[in-house]
Order: structure tokens, then sequence, then C-alpha cells
């Protein structure tokens, strides 16, 4: 079983191992950094937080989806204004975050789990394919991990001693955890379920009772804006499925390589049995003094989210990042039992760990493009297209990616925006232009030739319907009748989320 570590203090390989991790994620996040196109929701970011702050307001006013993430556009908006728009300015932040995270970890692990098993956990963490992807990207997740971990941090020195001061700093990374995405929240109910075992006395519980209270007050804001507003921002997701699950699977292993997933998940589930047997007997002799947040960590904000999402779908693989450090805690438990503790055994097992995972690398450095390449679509239609030629973007909401680009564009930017969504360039944020409205608005346009750039996400999370697959087979039936002649143009058979097909009238002999 894995003993929990009589002393905090760190060797001093340890503090070499985390200055190099932190240095090392600092290094491979910024590789190439604004070489990768923005996707749709990085180019959101720049949407909703690029402009004044009445328009940042105006969109958490009117956007669910959008508000359970306020805290980080707040944070965005003013970074903004100190360091611009641009792809590297934008992503930086995310970079930070990551490495921000190495040290405060370690300091979690140590306390949770023995030296070895910290080290192994802090190391795979530190590597994670899914870390590493989000530490590239100018979205809240990897802000969100920090502060989840720093929460974490505090909230284990509190319980050890349980003074105002320290359940203080406790509910307060832990709000701000939550104001950075909502899913943070079921990493905080993990770590009070974790408290379960704990024999404390009576001033432990009577903090952890106030504290509790406290963190309910203070998110009960952004809970209410975030679920009951009149825009989820969720309904694009699909229902659960086993094709979802698999994948939230591959995320956290890092590879979607079947065998090389069984594999790591194998050494998983050696640790969370592990770890199971730990919290066994330590509750039957009730002398357990440290939460079992190892054992709570992963498991339990896995489970509610599949729970929930039976009535509500809500399972989306990104959102769940708030959970890798239980998983790689747990991955690392199983590592130690199954080497026993021999240390070239564990250091053998270690890197043969990393390595299985070692082909979801490819797609956060090598793929200029990144995951929608706007930037090549932008080009292609600045290169391509006519003064008059109209420019229609479905669904409306793939009209930001396409307008980031198109500000700069010397071709696309003296235009004062598309055809369709009725936005110019640099518009702020917003939601509200329905999909049904592109019909009318190309029913209405005199160019004999149009660009249609489609952006149609793929995946085991899309809800179809939601992301207006029913609109666009009509948008594409008027256009065939309208203007007779189509042709696919997009040279990105690697992205098969995105197309530009131009329509054009024949030309009479």
């Amino acid at each position: 079983m894995e003993p929990v570590p009589p002393t905090h203090d760190w060797a001093r390989y340890e503090v070499a191992l985390v200055v190099g991790l932190t240095a090392m994620v600092v290094l491979v996040s910024s590789w190439r950094l604004s070489s990768p196109s923005f996707w749709n929701d990085e180019a959101a970011t720049w949407a909703v937080s690029g402009h004044g702050l009445s328009d940042l307001l105006q969109v958490l006013r009117d956007s669910g989806g959008d508000r359970g993430a306020a805290l980080y556009y707040g944070i965005v908006h003013v970074w903004i204004g100190w360091f611009g728009t641009s792809e590297i300015a934008l992503r930086s932040l995310s970079v930070l975050a990551a490495a921000g995270t190495i040290a405060p970890f370690h300091a979690v692990a140590r306390r949770l789990v023995s030296r070895s098993a910290a080290v192994v956990a802090t190391v795979l963490l530190a590597a994670s394919p899914f870390f590493l992807a989000y530490a590239r990207s100018a979205r809240a997740y990897e802000m969100a991990l920090a502060f989840v971990v720093l929460a974490s941090w505090a909230f284990l020195r509190a319980v050890e001693q349980p003074t105002r001061g320290r359940w203080v700093l406790f509910v307060g990374l832990a709000a701000v955890s939550v104001y950075l995405h909502w899913f943070a929240a079921l990493v905080i109910l993990a770590q009070f379920a974790s408290l379960l075992p704990v024999a404390g006395d009576a001033v432990l519980w009577t903090r952890v009772r106030r504290s509790a209270l406290a963190l309910t007050l203070l998110v009960a804001p952004i809970a209410m804006w975030a679920l009951f507003g009149s825009n989820s921002g969720i309904d694009w997701v699909a229902r659960l499925n086993l094709a979802e699950l698999r994948s939230v699977a591959s995320t956290f292993v890092g590879t979607n390589r079947l065998p090389l997933e069984l594999a790591v998940l194998c050494v998983f589930a050696v640790g969370l049995v592990t770890a199971v047997r730990a919290f066994e007997a330590t509750s039957r002799s009730a002398t357990r003094t440290v939460p079992a947040l190892e054992l709570t960590w992963f498991p339990l904000p896995l489970l509610v989210t599949v729970a929930v999402s039976m009535v509500k779908p809500v399972l989306v693989s990104r959102y769940l990042i708030v959970a890798l450090p239980g998983y790689v805690l747990l991955v690392g438990i199983g590592l130690v039992r199954l080497t026993r503790h021999r240390r070239k055994l564990l250091a053998a097992g270690l890197v043969l760990v990393v390595a299985l995972t070692a082909s979801g690398y490819r797609a956060i450095w090598f793929s200029d493009g990144g995951v929608e390449n706007w930037r090549g679509v932008v080009a292609l239609i600045g290169r391509q297209a006519g003064p008059d030629d109209a420019i229609v973007i479905f669904p409306a909401s793939a009209e930001f990616p396409f307008s980031y680009y198109a500000r700069s564009d010397a071709a696309l930017a003296p235009r004062a925006g598309p055809l369709w969504p009725p936005v110019v360039w640099s518009a702020a944020f917003n939601r509200n232009t329905a999909n049904s409205t592109a019909l009318p608005a190309v029913e209405r346009s005199p160019s004999p030739v149009l660009w249609l750039v489609i952006r149609e996400p793929h995946g085991p999370t899309i809800n179809s319907d939601a992301v207006g697959r029913s609109e666009l087979e009509l948008l594409q039936q008027e256009l065939d009748v309208r203007y007779g002649v189509h042709q696919p143009v997009s040279p990105f058979a690697d992205d098969l989320s995105l197309m530009v097909v131009r329509y054009s009238i024949p030309i009479s002999p």
C-alpha cells in the first residue's frame, strides 16, 4: 500500500526537478507558440475580451457558457491592454499558468503520497499531452487548473493546522478557481469529500463548516448566472455515449491508440486499487489525519459529470482538465506499486509511460494549421475572392476566428465585413445572430460569386442539431438553385471541420 509521507520537506533533487520541469514547461509550451492558427474558441476569447469593458460585461450578461469563465475573460481584458491581441500575447497567459502549476502540485503530492509517487506524478503532469496542449491555448482551462492546484495546497495546509488565516486563504483560492471555470467546483467538492475519513477535532470541523458555507455564498452568483441564464452555452454538447467516454480516456492518457491507452490505464487501475486499500486501512484504524484527496480528485469530478450528463449533457474532455492532477497521482501510485519502490525500475517505468503517450505530442507542435486552420482559410479567400464577391460564414459563431485574421488581411481588411453574419471584422462578441437568418441574407445578395465558409465540427461530443446542421442544409440547397455552380476550394485535407465552397452563376456562352 502507498504510505502517507511523514514529512513534507523536499530533498535537493526534488527542488532541482521542480525547477527543471517548470523551465521545461515554459520552453516546450512557448516553442512555435504562434504557428498554429487560432481555433474557434480561442478567437472567441479575443472577441469577448479584446474590446471595451462595456462590451465584455454585455457578453457576460447574455451568454451563460461564457459566464462560466467570467474571471478569466476579465483577466484577459486587462492583459490585452498591456500586451495586445497577437496569438503569442493571448496564449502566453496559459503558458505562465502552466509553469506556475508545477511547484504547488508537487507540494500537494508530497502531502498525499510517498516521495517516489510524488516525483513520478509531477513528471507525468509536466509531460502530459493534455496539460501541454492547453498550456498553449488562449482559453481558461490552464489558469483554472493552476488555481485548483493552489486551492488544494491551501486546503491541505488548512487541515494540517486549522487556523483562520489558512482557511481564509483556501476559500479565496477556491472561489477564484470556480470563477475562472465552473468545472473547478467539482474539485472543490472532491476536497470536502476527501475529509470524510479524517480524524479531526472540533476546531477543524468548525472551520470546515464555516469554509463550506462561505464558499457556497461566494460561488452562488456564478452558479446561478451560468446555469440558469438565458443561454447555457453548452447546448452543442452531445448526449452521453460510449465514444464520448472513450474520448475522455484518450485525452487523459494522451493517446488514442488503443493498445497504448490500455497499457497506461492498467497502471492507473493499479494505483486506484492501491489508494482504495490504503484508504480502507486508515479508515478502520480511525487514525487518518490527511484528507484522501488522491482518491477523490479524479474519480469524483468524472463520476459527477457523467451522472449529470445523463440529464443534461456536459461531458467535455477539456472541461475536466481540473481533474488531471488526480489522474497523474493515481498513475504515480500505480507505478510505484508495480515497481516495488525500486528506483531503476521505477525510472524505466516512468520513461515507458511517457513514451507510450508521446504520439500526442505531434499534434501540439507540428501542425501549422492547428485544430482549425482559420489563418489558411482567410489567406485563401483573400487571394482568390474578387472585391464584389460575397462572403458567408456559417454558423454565425464561426465569424470570430475568420474576423480575427480578416481584419489584418490586405485584401479583406478594407471590406466592412462578410455578407453574413452582418458584422464588421472587429466587432465585439455576439451570440445573438440566429443561423436561420443566413438564408434571407443570401436571397437578397446581388453578388454573382459567393464564398461559403463552413465550420462543421465533428466528434462524439458534438450535438449536430445544436450547431445548425439543418439550417446549413437549407442554405446549401438555396445556393445550389441560385448559383448553379459550386466548387469546393479548401486545400486543407487534414482539417475536416472547415470547408470553403465557391458558388458562381454560370456564364452564358
